[in-house]
């Protein structure tokens, strides 16, 4: 079967990186659709409906069949401008994604914006849910991949944005149902998260839930290295104890895919940061990663790789 969305042909001069703000079509992003691409010089002459039927992909019944790179356990996918891995690939679930699931599918009409979402399979999730989404990477190629992967009749549910969180995002106050920070708030300093807790408080609706996932400092590849550092810095009363985790020093071998430099937390320091911000911590558990596993790695997961920490809004600061 042959099958393709080219986004590629849509977006010429932004393939190596450029954003899409030119192109926005409402206050949240460029509007997946006819109207929206319409709207924009560059998709002018261009329909979904061509898009659709270019016939240059092979699709399995998992989906597109793409060329990407893998990490060293062979079950993630390197991200293209060196932030890490995308874990969420077809069959990838955690307590985080399951609660976000059954908060949107209780929701009438939801809006979501899923933040430095990759490949996008959170969006993919969160489109099945019957949200209306934001998908956004500051990393326009990202996106070009994985619209690929979302099915036909999504699209006029979808909004593309690749402004860089927080300094370029701002949105309408109560604009979101669910915020989704799934790792990328590795890659943060403590002022951008800070920064981006405020805003992304204004941004929920009365009701809302942010979904965080982060590094934790108790994964296998750190814990004997990092760990006791770590919990010095929080006993020493630092707000952010796992900035900056030296990425070459610590983790070796992942530093052909990251910064030089990431930040790891657990839950103490996110339900704190959410506290801060009026949030009202609803569930705070560890995240695990050992669907990853690959014994050639030279280190256990034990369940404890990644945190996860829901907030909810529930009043006005």
């Amino acid at each position: 079967m042959k099958h393709c969305i080219a986004f590629s042909l849509l977006l010429p001069s932004l393939a190596y990186g450029s954003g899409l703000a030119d192109c926005y079509t409402s206050p949240l992003g460029l509007e997946a659709t006819n109207e929206g691409f319409a709207s924009c010089e560059k998709f002018r002459r261009i329909t979904l409906e061509e898009i659709l039927s270019a016939d240059d992909m092979d699709f399995s019944k998992e989906g597109p069949i793409q060329a990407v790179r893998l990490s060293n356990s062979g079950k993630s996918i390197l991200t293209k401008n060196k932030m890490g891995f995308d874990i969420v690939s077809k069959g990838y679930t955690s307590w985080v994604s399951t609660e976000l699931e059954k908060f949107l599918t209780e929701k009438k009409e939801p809006a979501v914006i899923d933040l430095g979402a990759g490949f996008g399979g959170l969006v993919r999730l969160s489109l099945g849910a019957g949200a209306t989404v934001v998908y956004n990477d500051m990393h326009v190629p990202h996106i070009e991949d994985g619209i690929r992967y979302l099915p036909m009749g999504d699209f006029e549910r979808l909004i593309l944005n690749s402004d860089r969180f927080p300094s370029e995002t701002d949105f309408p106050k109560e604009s979101f149902d669910a915020v989704i920070l799934h790792r990328m708030i590795v890659f943060l300093s403590p002022e951008e998260l800070e920064a981006g807790l405020s805003k992304v408080y204004d941004w929920l609706k009365p009701g809302g839930r942010v979904f965080m996932v982060g590094f934790a400092p108790q994964h296998g590849r750190i814990k004997q290295t990092f760990l006791p550092i770590y919990d010095q810095k929080w006993k020493d009363g630092e707000l952010w104890p796992g900035y900056k985790l030296d990425v070459k020093k610590h983790m070796p071998d992942q530093s052909h895919a990251l910064p030089d430099f990431i930040h790891v937390m657990d839950g103490r320091p996110m339900e704190a940061a959410l506290t801060r911000h009026g949030f009202k911590v609803i569930k705070s558990a560890p995240v695990s990663l050992q669907h990853l596993s690959n014994p050639q790695e030279g280190f256990v997961r034990d369940g404890g790789e990644h945190f996860g920490v829901v907030g909810g809004k529930f009043k006005l600061k």
